[in-house]
């Protein structure tokens, strides 16, 4: 067997490596810098069971949410949370009150992003915020989490929803009544190839501690880098070419233009992600199963800071974008698609978006305002 499912539609969630019996798959960077399992021939016993059990080709059981809510968490740790704070909040009840462990994406030391384990409440710090790049998902760590699940122990999952589907068709007949999953409202991912370019490229020889693009610290829609607590480099999403191409579908995985959870319907037992159109950079928590809804409520009494306010899940579908259908690719992303091989990153992201970068620039919107008064002048 050579290829496990269709290139353009794998997710690169990794469920393939773990569940292969001789371990002969291992994720690798493609011409374009994502990550897609490459078997090593001379090993695989041609069983078939990672194409049977990825989710690509084994779809997993999607529900309709039964509630949803507008919340957010009121205490000063939502400060660094991409909006309404609740997947913070989720993790403080697994680790405070179920005594279990959560599973989700943070920087390991090389700030490359990984799926990581937190058994503590300091360690569920760094799983705060939006991480707009792909993840690795190791055959390790879903191993790991096999073990804790058929030991009963309370587990939290958050991630894409490619993710969670990867980890559930994993788990395949597994008594997993202890793991609660979370789904993110995903508008795809970048390469960590690209994001890795990008920082040698904007701030390099620098040890970093955090790269965040989302916060309620004044960083929002930011890709800000850090050491520590000090802020060494910070620019807005309009003129940075990473955060930029990432929103506007110049550089997602090719997978995300035809991702099929960008759907009402959702894999996880709880689906988290802005509240788009409501102001105050809220969540929208979207309850899919009895145990979702079991969960939530008894977050709701462990903490007086989480506010929550039901409203009906057709509020949130009113933006169509990760619930009714995938991002859309850029006009350029042909062109950064072939100039990517040849001169890397940071080059050919900046070729792609030269003219929506001069567009944003404040002297050429000044310019072009008062272009078109003058221009008025002699009609």
């Amino acid at each position: 067997m050579t290829e496990i499912c269709p290139h353009n539609v794998c997710t690169g969630c990794g469920a393939c490596t773990a569940i292969c019996p001789v371990s002969c798959i291992s994720m690798k960077e493609d011409a374009f810098g994502a990550l897609h399992p490459v078997i090593d021939q001379s090993r695989c016993i041609s069983c078939g069971l990672c194409k049977r059990q990825t989710p690509c080709n084994n779809p997993q059981q999607l529900n309709s949410p039964t509630s949803c809510y507008l919340a957010a968490n009121e205490d000063a740790a939502r400060l660094k949370s991409a909006s309404g704070g609740i997947g913070h909040l989720l993790a403080r009840y697994y680790i405070e009150v179920l005594h279990g462990l959560v599973f989700s994406t943070s920087y390991d030391d090389n700030m490359v992003p990984v799926v990581a384990e937190a058994a503590t409440l300091d360690e569920i710090e760094a799983f705060k915020g939006s991480k707009y790049v792909h993840s690795r998902f190791d055959a390790a760590m879903y191993q790991r989490i096999r073990q804790v699940v058929t030991d009963n122990i309370p587990v939290l999952f958050i991630g894409t929803p490619c993710q969670v589907a990867g980890l559930r068709s994993y788990l395949g007949s597994v008594d997993s009544s202890s793991l609660l999953t979370v789904d993110l409202l995903c508008h795809g991912t970048c390469p960590a190839s690209y994001l890795r370019e990008e920082i040698n490229h904007v701030a390099p020889r620098v040890r970093l501690s955090d790269i965040r693009f989302r916060g309620n610290d004044g960083h929002n829609f930011v890709l800000s880098l850090w050491m520590g607590d000090d802020c060494v480099y910070s620019v807005r999403a309009a003129s940075q070419p990473y955060l930029y191409g990432y929103l506007y579908g110049l550089t997602l995985r090719e997978n995300c233009f035809s991702c099929p959870y960008a759907i009402p319907e959702r894999v996880g037992d709880i689906t988290l992600g802005d509240f788009i159109g409501v102001p105050g950079n809220r969540s929208c928590v979207a309850v899919s199963t009895p145990k979702g809804a079991e969960i939530y409520e008894a977050m709701l009494q462990r903490f007086p800071s989480l506010r929550s306010e039901p409203r009906p899940w057709s509020d949130r579908l009113s933006y169509r974008p990760s619930v009714l259908e995938p991002s859309r690719p850029h006009p350029r992303r042909a062109a950064f698609l072939r100039d990517y091989p040849r001169v890397g990153f940071v080059r050919a992201a900046r070729r792609a978006l030269r003219r929506d970068m001069l567009v944003n620039k404040p002297l050429y919107k000044v310019l072009h305002h008062w272009g078109h008064r003058i221009i008025s002048l002699f009609k």
